[in-house]
C-alpha cells in the first residue's frame, strides 16, 4: 500500500514514515497450503509482534501458495520504513553444505527441540525472535523433510553458524568420541554449540552448530604415515607441542584401517586456521627426502633447530609418505 503525499501528510503529519519505502518480510514454506489453514491469524501474530520489536509501520499480511512448493504457504507481512530491517537467522544459508544440520525427519522431533534452540537463539544473539518453526519440506538432503527456522530483526551480537570438516576413516578413539572431543574443545574456549553431528552425504562430515561474531572455517589436514605406533606418538608430541600457541587444532588423531591394509594418517583438525593456511601454522616441507621414516626422526631436531635459527617459529615436525610413499619431512611453523 503506497500513500499519495498529500494523503501522507495528512495521515502522518509530515513524519518520518512519509518518505519511507514499503518492504515485503517473506516467511517461507510457513504452512500447508490446506482449507482453513491456521497461516493467516499466524502471520498476523507475526506481523504484530515486528512492528512492536523492530518499530516499524505493517500495512498488511497476507498468505500465498509458496513461489518453491506450490503444498504450502508463504507468510508476507508488508512494512512501511526507511530502509529493509536486517534480519538475524538461526538458518546458515551461505553454507547450505553443512547446512543440514538444521533438518528433522519429522515434524515431531523438530517441534521439540524448537523450543531450546529459540531460547538459546534469543541468549546468544541478545534479540527477540518474532517467528520460530519448523519448516515442512517436499524434498531435502536425508529424506529429511522438516527445517527448524528461527528469525529476529536487527543485527546479533552474535550469528549462528554451521561449519564443519571431512572425516575420512573412522578415528582410532570412534566417530563419537572425535564428535565429542571436538565439541568439548569449542566449550573450553568459550564457543556454544547449539548442534553437533556426524553427516553423511557424498563424506562423511563432522558438522557443527555454533554461535560466533564470524564464521569460523574447520580444517583436517592429513600426513600419511602407515604405522599405528608411530602415528599414536605423533599425536602425543602434537598435543604438548600445540597446547601452548594462540589457536591450538580442535583435535588431533589417527584413523583406524582395516588388518593389512594401509593408510594410517595423522589427523590434525583446526578451526579458524589451517596448518596448510598463511597465518596459520605453515606446512613446510624439508628439503630431500629420506629412505625410512627413523632415518627422518633422526634429521628431526637438527631440521628444527636450523628453520628456528632462520628465524621462524617452529611449532612440531612429522616424518610422513607423500603421495609417491616417499618420506618427507613435515615442519609446522606459526608466522
Amino acid at each position: 500500500m503506497k500513500l499519495h503525499a498529500s494523503l501522507c501528510a495528512a495521515a502522518f503529519g509530515f513524519s518520518g514514515l512519509c518518505f519511507a519505502g514499503s518492504f515485503d518480510y517473506k516467511i517461507y514454506e510457513f504452512a500447508a497450503n490446506e482449507r482453513n489453514s491456521p497461516c493467516f491469524e499466524a502471520v498476523q501474530n507475526i506481523g504484530a509482534r515486528l512492528a512492536q520489536q523492530a518499530g516499524v509501520d505493517v500495512v498488511s499480511t497476507a498468505c500465498e501458495v509458496s513461489v518453491f512448493n506450490d503444498a504450502l504457504l508463504d507468510g508476507i507481512v508488508t512494512y512501511r520504513a526507511e530502509e529493509p530491517l536486517e534480519m538475524t537467522s538461526y538458518a546458515d544459508w551461505s553454507n547450505i553444505g553443512t547446512e543440514v544440520l538444521s533438518l528433522y525427519s519429522d515434524e515431531a522431533s523438530c517441534e521439540q527441540a524448537l523450543g531450546g534452540q529459540t531460547t538459546l537463539f534469543e541468549s546468544e544473539t541478545g534479540l527477540r525472535s518474532h517467528v520460530a518453526y519448523c519448516q515442512p519440506q517436499s524434498s531435502s538432503m536425508l529424506s529429511k523433510s522438516w527445517k527448524m527456522q528461527i528469525q529476529a530483526a536487527g543485527k546479533g551480537r552474535k550469528e549462528h553458524f554451521f561449519s564443519g570438516f571431512n572425516v575420512s576413516g573412522e578415528p582410532v578413539e570412534g566417530y563419537e568420541g572425535l564428535l565429542q572431543r571436538v565439541t568439548s574443545e569449542l566449550d573450553r574456549r568459550g564457543i556454544v554449540v547449539s548442534k553437533s553431528a556426524l553427516v553423511s552425504d557424498f563424506f562423511l562430515r563432522l558438522t557443527v552448530g555454533y554461535y560466533h561474531s564470524s564464521r569460523q572455517t574447520f580444517y583436517n589436514d592429513e600426513f600419511l604415515v602407515d604405522d599405528a605406533s608411530i602415528c599414536a606418538s605423533y599425536v602425543g608430541r602434537a598435543q604438548n607441542s600445540f597446547a601452548s600457541i594462540q589457536n591450538p587444532p580442535v583435535a588431533v588423531y589417527c584413523n583406524k584401517v582395516p588388518a593389512g591394509h594401509k593408510g594410517i594418517r595423522l589427523h590434525i583438525a583446526s578451526m579458524g586456521e589451517a596448518i596448510s593456511e598463511p597465518n596459520g601454522y605453515l606446512n613446510k616441507t624439508a628439503p630431500g627426502f629420506y629412505g625410512s621414516i627413523a632415518e627422518c626422526e633422526s634429521d628431526r631436531p637438527a631440521q628444527m633447530d636450523q628453520s628456528r635459527q632462520g628465524g621462524r617459529q617452529v611449532i612440531e615436525a612429522f616424518c610422513a609418505l607423500d603421495f609417491n610413499r616417499r618420506v618427507v619431512m613435515h615442519l609446522l611453523v606459526q608466522e
